[in-house]
């Protein structure tokens, strides 16, 4: 199939034209244009985990939890069917999207582990460069797509541009109609700091990555994942004693945190828990770390500040056993004044890529145009003739992009249909 050709210019300077006549028989108040909104459906109440699992398999074969959770667990228990730790995790929580890092699985080993997500769909990027190693995932649950039926079409993007950083697996990003979540798994520094400086590159390609995301499309960016860095003294157990150059502590590493920062997103658990401590989400494997508590907070789910406003709740879960890290959340909704003004914003991105298509001279022919109906506004305004209804204009971008359709169907569900672009 091929993408349809664009609008030619003669059809928009016909529609543009018939719609500037019109505005000749009204006054007092100028040409408004219609902004078609449909208020938050309940549905746009959204709860994010992010999980660095240390490997699929791991998570998927053991079976441990606290004993108050038993309970609740055992009615998920039959005799031919247990309930691992992150099957545990999705039946407790019923998150709207899981991020999962270092899964560590293949390319050929994805259909293996489908099964375990019950009532979600799974987008992957895993590492060609090296077997067993990172390998990042976005699941998002299918009655949430289904009942966002603006939800129609999903835009999926891996890796960066950069090819060595796509052989690593290391981002996976989701564009969804209303915001853009990337799940990310950040470089180690590394004994003796040996990838530092590509750490530090990483951390510059991903910040112009995100900016390009939100220049061209104008929604709100929801970054998840574990970054392998504790950029505040609140966020490792032992600050003083920690050595400057140790890998997630180093300078470099806090200064490219702050940048994400400086550049509009805001971290969810510090902003609404500014100075709790003892909250980790990594814990070493050596000297028993997790029961006493000696960890590092190295997962985050950093958010636009256009989305803060909607923020309910953000926390971590070290209950959630199966690897060195826990799961973090976020609880929020979509504010209404972030949607209405990306709604406005979008309208003028596809009223400028209609325009794009026009030459110069149709470009000026129109602009004489509309500059004739804004003076013939004036004149019948200081007439003070004509009712005071404003004139609702309208546009439409007659353009479409190349879509994609792949089978979004939940295990033990009714296949679905879900368009994505890839």
């Amino acid at each position: 199939l091929l993408p349809p050709p664009p609008p030619s210019s003669s059809s928009i300077m016909l529609r543009y034209l018939k719609r500037s006549s019109s505005t000749l028989s009204s006054s007092h108040t100028r040409p408004a244009k219609r902004i078609k909104y449909t208020p938050l459906h309940p549905t746009n109440n959204l709860k994010i985990l992010s999980w660095n699992v240390n490997g699929l398999k791991a998570v998927t074969s053991k079976y441990e939890m606290e004993q108050e959770d038993y309970s609740f667990a055992q009615q998920f228990i039959t005799k031919d069917h247990s309930l691992d730790n992150l099957q545990y995790l999705l039946k407790k929580e019923r998150p709207t999207i899981l991020t999962l890092q270092e899964t560590k699985i293949q390319k050929n080993q994805q259909e293996l582990y489908e099964w375990k997500f019950e009532g979600y769909q799974g987008f992957f990027c895993s590492s060609i460069k090296k077997k067993g190693y990172s390998g990042v995932a976005i699941f998002v649950r299918v009655d949430w797509m289904q009942q966002q039926k603006q939800h129609k079409n999903i835009r999926i993007k891996r890796g960066f541009l950069a090819k060595e950083q796509h052989d690593e697996g290391r981002l996976i990003s989701l564009e969804f109609d209303e915001f853009i979540i990337l799940n990310v798994y950040a470089p180690n520094s590394a004994a003796e700091l040996k990838r530092l400086e590509y750490r530090m590159q990483w951390d510059r390609d991903l910040l112009a990555f995100i900016d390009e995301l939100k220049e061209d499309t104008g929604k709100a960016v929801i970054l998840t994942g574990d970054l392998n860095v504790s950029y505040l003294n609140l966020d490792v157990w032992n600050p003083e004693d920690r050595h400057p150059r140790t890998a997630c502590w180093t300078q470099e590493e806090k200064d490219g945190f702050k940048t994400f920062i400086n550049a509009g997103l805001v971290d969810s658990f510090r902003y609404l828990h500014p100075d709790k401590a003892d909250s980790y989400s990594q814990w070493s494997y050596r000297a028993r770390n997790k029961i006493q508590n000696r960890g590092m907070r190295l997962d985050y789910i950093l958010m636009s500040d256009s989305l803060k406003e909607g923020l309910e709740a953000a926390y971590m879960m070290p209950g959630i056993k199966g690897s060195d890290h826990c799961p973090v959340g976020m609880n929020f909704k979509l504010p209404e004044t972030y949607l209405q003004s990306l709604h406005v914003k979008q309208m003028h991105m596809e009223e400028e890529k209609a325009l794009s298509h026009l030459t110069d001279e149709e470009k000026r022919q129109l602009k004489e145009a509309k500059d004739y109906a804004e003076d013939e506004l004036l004149v019948n305004e200081s007439r003070g003739d004509g009712s005071n209804q404003a004139v609702q204009v309208e546009t439409q971008d007659e353009s479409e992009d190349y879509e994609h359709t792949f089978s979004a169907q939940p295990a033990g569900g009714d296949h679905q249909k879900t368009s994505f672009k890839e």
